[in-house]
């Protein structure tokens, strides 16, 4: 390709399912075939292959500039307990939850919230669900630890509600039995409305939050009220029958994350087909943002899934401009989202 007719470096990628990556890596350190660049969580780079001699450190590429720029807590995750600086940091994500506002409006429950920083204390959280299980009687929450949402983000619940940790500070030792996680284990299943639900695994259709809602069940306590997409996957199904043609070396990250082929159509990965039901269920339907530009790959499958939604009845803004798959598109466009799911018209530079 370009990259390698120019420089004369050929780069083979292979892409990591998350349940098998460790086996991977660790298999390859022990054959002595490492990768020479891994793309990985802190947790793996610093705390275990970093730490155990496997990586090099990058000091000499970060510089007094850098550690300007770059958030200090996600630097400081990228940085061993000897200052050893073993991954650059790409990206930082949170977890977040979303509420539906009429929902706690309806119970009460909206006094709890502050609107302002969007951020409630823990005992605002549990008096939240105090009064949403007292108005609707049922479930308003299940907490799981299957798969991988159930991993970190079960573990951030946990951690944040009283400020445990899950290991030592060097990352030698899990602490699990820090006792403010014990405490906030026990909140959590000492709790009318909050249930354990072995049952549940990240990548089924309730894992929408690791504080979660069953739509079909239980008051729409903690459902999303809008959704916005920026050059979207919306037409799934037809993306990865097209990318499994067009581009076999991506059939392994597409099975690792969406399973067989054969059984994604009419699944929970299925947008359109999340849709469908949503609709069927003659429930209150989500506002849509949507944008795509005319020469994104992608673009077809959007005009696709905008006609489909907006003949089901959702109240879908969906516009176009010519533009292709890149950021600098993403990036002035998410003024628009933010203005549109907002509703103000009002400059946010």
């Amino acid at each position: 390709d370009a990259f390698t007719a120019e420089t004369g470096i050929a780069v083979t990628v292979e892409y990591l399912a998350y349940a098998d990556a460790d086996d991977k890596v660790n298999s390859a350190l022990s054959a002595g075939n490492a990768p020479d660049l891994i793309m990985e969580g802190p947790e793996r780079l610093v705390a275990n292959w970093g730490a155990n001699g496997h990586m090099v450190a990058l000091n000499d590429l970060v510089d007094d500039t850098d550690k300007k720029e770059i958030n200090a807590a996600a630097m400081a995750a990228c940085t061993d307990t000897d200052g050893s600086i073993y991954e650059y940091p790409l990206v930082m994500t949170a977890h977040c939850m979303a509420v539906n506002l009429d929902a706690f409006k309806a119970a009460g429950a909206d006094q709890y919230l502050d609107l302002e920083t969007h951020t409630w204390t823990t005992e605002d959280f549990f008096k939240a669900v105090d009064a949403l299980y007292a108005h609707f009687g049922q479930t308003v929450g299940a907490v799981y630890c299957a798969g991988q949402g159930g991993d970190q983000g079960t573990r951030a619940l946990v951690n944040n509600l009283y400020g445990g940790t899950f290991t030592n500070a060097e990352h030698t030792a899990y602490t699990w039995d820090d006792p403010k996680n014990v405490q906030a284990l026990e909140k959590l299943r000492d709790t009318n409305g909050i249930e354990y639900d072995a049952s549940l695994a990240g990548g089924d259709k309730k894992d929408t939050s690791v504080f979660d809602m069953d739509i079909d069940a239980v008051a729409p306590a903690l459902t999303m009220a809008a959704a916005a997409s920026l050059s979207g996957a919306l037409d799934i199904v037809d993306d990865v029958m097209r990318n499994n043609r067009e581009n076999e070396h991506l059939t392994p990250l597409f099975a690792g994350i969406f399973g067989a082929e054969k059984d994604l159509e009419g699944s929970d990965n299925d947008l359109m087909a999340l849709a469908d039901r949503l609709a069927a269920a003659k429930k209150e339907l989500p506002r849509l943002y949507a944008w795509c530009g005319t020469e994104d790959f992608l673009y077809e499958g959007n005009l696709k899934a905008w006609a489909h939604v907006k003949k089901l009845g959702f109240n879908l803004l969906s516009e176009e401009s010519a533009g292709d798959h890149q950021w600098k598109y993403w990036d002035a466009k998410i003024q628009d989202v933010l203005r549109w799911w907002l509703k103000t018209d009002m400059d946010l530079q």
